[in-house]
């Protein structure tokens, strides 16, 4: 069962610490190597990458943490992690009082959420000057930045909800523009920097179809195109589309489109005659 740790222990080597009655601002470094098997934190948190890298796991999402980028974690969020290098996390933990704050406010971020670098530049900043200089002021200027952080990245994200991220669109467009080529998920994946796991899941919920099935679409694409435009022979067609063979070309053709190659290239060319004479 994931471990749950409870709030101000964490698996980290802390460097500095600052606290009020409802936050808690630290720095804390992770060795080089380090991998965190999946657990929780009984308090929310936002944590902010100063130095180095993080891979982070949250339920079947994969967030690559780097320099300066961060995120938002909700109580007992299950998580895991690893470190292919030394990294310094600038994170700050909530008190259920902070969290009350924010649902108040109208904000309800139940799921993690992530923060642009350019967006925190001031927040970041802040972190670091409370956590050399703290003074009676540090709590109320740390919580009004955190809430508006949070707030930002909120109406992001819901905003985003409704379109691909970006990175699916280069996914996709890098997909067809290698359709006729022998490419791998992970080569695909790498190119956006994303898991090839939560490439393919997200594929398929904004597309309604895994890669491979639009790779073959966009390769029956070609040749319904090949087909219509030119007299070339069924085997080279296949060829350039890139298929494996011209059996494997007929098949998945007449899956796609109800008809083999060969009567697809007649019924064009009798309607183009039909209309022609008419």
């Amino acid at each position: 069962m994931p471990n749950i740790l409870p709030a101000g222990q964490h698996y980290g080597t802390q460097l500095q610490s600052w606290s009020s009655d409802r936050l808690t601002v630290r720095r804390i470094i992770y060795d080089d190597g380090m991998r965190l098997s999946w657990h929780g934190n009984e308090q929310s948190s936002v944590v902010f990458v100063e130095t180095g890298h993080c891979t982070k796991q949250l339920g079947s999402r994969i967030v690559e943490l780097s320099q300066n980028s961060g995120l938002f974690i909700p109580p007992e969020g299950l998580q895991r992690d690893s470190f292919p290098c030394a990294t310094t996390f600038l994170a700050a933990e909530f008190s259920a009082a902070f969290l009350d704050r924010l649902r108040e406010s109208g904000l309800t971020p139940s799921a993690s959420i992530s923060f642009a670098a350019g967006d925190t530049q001031q927040l970041r900043t802040q972190m670091l000057c409370e956590l050399k200089n703290p003074d009676s002021m540090s709590a109320v200027v740390l919580e009004g930045l955190f809430m508006s952080a949070i707030g930002f990245a909120h109406r992001r994200e819901q905003n985003r909800a409704s379109m691909p991220p970006h990175w699916l669109k280069q996914a996709k467009d890098l997909l067809h523009d290698t359709a006729t080529e022998t490419i791998t998920m992970e080569g695909i994946a790498c190119s956006v920097e994303v898991h090839p796991a939560h490439l393919s899941r997200e594929f398929k919920r904004w597309f309604h179809r895994t890669p491979g099935e639009y790779v073959r679409e966009c390769r029956v694409d070609l040749a319904k195109k090949q087909l219509r435009e030119t007299d070339s022979a069924l085997a080279q067609i296949a060829f350039e589309a890139g298929f494996a063979d011209h059996a494997h070309f007929s098949n998945v053709f007449r899956r796609h489109t109800g008809l083999t190659p060969l009567n697809y290239r007649r019924q064009f060319k009798s309607r183009v005659g039909h209309a022609r004479q008419s």
